[in-house]
């Protein structure tokens, strides 16, 4: 089972570390945080200045958008991330 939010545009906070079930976890445009749980998850930050972490699990983080300044951190599993130069964090094990 697969758990699914799309934040959709403007500054969003999406908390989902306590879930246990696989997530997709959407930013849509604006400046999102997108934090997630146990899962094998997926992250995308979409357009804007993003934060995305990936917590316990083997997930995807994707914060590519064209613009810099967004971070993502994988947590603990194997991650795999993508970004654009000059994004200021990128800590994946992958």
């Amino acid at each position: 089972m697969r758990a699914s939010i799309n934040a959709g545009p403007g500054n969003d906070t999406v908390f989902a570390q306590d879930a246990t079930a696989r997530q997709s976890l959407a930013g849509g445009e604006g400046r999102d945080t997108l934090l997630s749980g146990s899962g094998a998850d997926v992250l995308v930050g979409g357009p804007g200045v993003d934060t995305l972490n990936g917590g316990v699990g083997n997930d995807v983080l994707d914060n590519v958008d064209q613009a810099s300044g967004d971070s993502a951190q994988g947590g603990d599993g194997r991650d795999s991330c993508t970004s654009d130069p000059g994004d200021q964090e990128l800590v994946c094990e992958s």
